[in-house]
């Protein structure tokens, strides 16, 4: 297995921007790698970390951030179900972090059955991985870099990998009016739309894209016409509730 080892040792994440592969033939060199370096799965073209020059990918990194699942019970879960997998805290474990709480704050690094070899195919799997192990859904990107670890809390020795999907496209969405001059709805919003949210983060993002396309010139009755029938799993009720809500906010 190759992954990436950043060229850069300073701690700013900005830094790092140029990488090299790195062949992993063990688990303590894949936890060493963890430990000692800025790195990634991803492999890209003359090394730029960039999303366009995505090569290939054989392991997917998961990050819990939100204190929504505990590290030991990830643990035991992944044991229960059989995974192989690395797991390590990250420097915010049981620190507060932008007005949030002290929580467990860890990244577990799991294999793929394949390769990937398509930028889409691996934004779709991590996607689909995160919202099954509720993960943090936005580091799911294939531009995606992960600073050290500061320990590592697990070494799972199952055999289980994660099946790879195959890439489907996007649904082509049915508003193309919207999409129009001021009104052009957001990518990330476009993303939800099409994806749904992960539980735990429905109301607050809903929340959030409202406040936006209203920021847009969107009315409430055209908010509510892109969300009905989207891929957000939130009763009729709740949409409403959300929508209503962020409409009064001045």
């Amino acid at each position: 297995m190759i992954i990436s080892i950043s060229k850069s040792n300073r701690p700013e994440g900005w830094a790092h921007k140029f990488f090299t592969p790195k062949k992993i033939a063990t688990i303590s060199e894949m936890r060493q790698a963890l430990l000692n370096h800025h790195w990634s799965p991803i492999l890209w073209k003359d090394g730029i970390r960039k999303s366009d020059n995505f090569l290939s990918a054989e392991l997917c990194v998961l990050d819990f951030d939100d204190g929504n699942t505990t590290l030991k019970g990830f643990c035991e879960s992944l044991g229960t179900l059989g995974y192989r997998a690395v797991v390590g805290i990250t420097k915010s474990h049981q620190k507060e972090k932008d007005d949030k709480p002290a929580c467990d704050r860890f990244r577990a690094v799991l294999w793929f059955k394949e390769a990937i070899l398509c930028q889409h195919q691996f934004k779709q799997n991590m996607m689909r991985v995160a919202k099954c192990f509720g993960s943090d859904i936005q580091a799911t990107d294939a531009a995606r870099k992960y600073a050290p670890c500061l320990e590592i809390q697990a070494i799972m020795p199952g055999d289980k990998k994660l099946l790879v999907e195959p890439y489907k496209e996007k649904p082509v969405w049915l508003n193309p009016s919207h999409f129009i001059g001021e009104k052009n709805v957001p990518h990330w919003i476009k993303d939800i739309l099409t994806q749904g949210i992960a539980s735990g983060f429905r109301n607050a993002t809903l929340y959030r894209a409202v406040r936006s396309l209203k920021k847009r010139l969107f009315t409430e009755e055209e908010v509510l016409g892109l969300i009905t029938g989207s891929a957000i799993d939130l009763s009729e009720e709740e949409i409403r509730n959300t929508v209503r809500s962020a409409f009064l906010r001045s």
